[in-house]
């Protein structure tokens, strides 16, 4: 921790002056670069028993318990990023003294209870499971990056005249981090069709139906 008196930034010594500005950007840096959110995370997981791949996706699909607008995914992140800040005033000024966020992830996953050994149930689960893990993983490292980068954002504001106004700056700040994240978890999923191109999606180890017409491959 840098400590500094009114004697070492006497504004009337200019040598003093510039080793005050010297180590206020330096003070300023290591605030920022320690500036790390609190993370809890809890991974709840539903059971699912097949012995055959289309009684599988069956069973997933009346068995999910999370329907985000009413839509069926077979894995789930809900990520919630909290901001708090400490505002001090000082002299005409008030600015962000400390911020913090807090960072609760819930990730909902399928656990495969019961299958026939040997089964084309368990070697497909064993694909397509840990790419699932993965992609809901990736979601909630978007929060976290965004949580973090909120923590600089909000120590970063320009003070204001009054607490009451920096306060309100630091909520506007906020409301706009909630937004970034959302866009960011909106843009992997339309990215990756929700996990289709990473293997994440159960439908992409499923043998595909010939179209109408169209006879299956012997």
């Amino acid at each position: 921790m840098i400590y500094f008196t009114s004697k070492q930034c006497d504004p009337g010594q200019p040598r003093k002056r510039v080793a005050c500005a010297v180590a206020l950007l330096l003070f300023f840096s290591l605030r920022l670069a320690r500036a790390e959110p609190e993370v809890n995370s809890a991974t709840e997981y539903y059971d699912v028993s097949a012995d055959t791949l289309g009684t599988l996706l069956l069973v997933l699909q009346s068995e999910v318990p999370e329907r985000p607008g009413g839509k069926t995914f077979h894995g789930y992140t809900r990520a919630d990023v909290n901001w708090h800040w400490q505002l001090a005033q000082a002299g005409s000024r008030c600015r962000v003294q400390q911020a913090r966020a807090i960072v609760n992830i819930q990730t909902t996953l399928p656990r495969l209870y019961w299958t026939t050994p040997g089964s084309e149930v368990e070697r497909v689960w064993q694909q397509w499971m840990p790419a699932l893990a993965r992609h809901e993983q990736q979601h909630a490292n978007n929060a976290i990056h965004v949580a973090r980068r909120g923590e600089h954002r909000l120590l970063g504001l320009p003070p204001q005249a009054s607490c009451e106004a920096m306060n309100a700056q630091a909520q506007r700040m906020a409301s706009q981090l909630h937004d970034e994240l959302r866009k960011i978890d909106r843009d992997y999923d339309n990215d990756t069709r929700h996990g289709e191109t990473e293997g994440a999606t159960l439908q992409s180890y499923l043998p595909r139906r010939p179209r109408q017409g169209q006879r299956a491959v012997e």
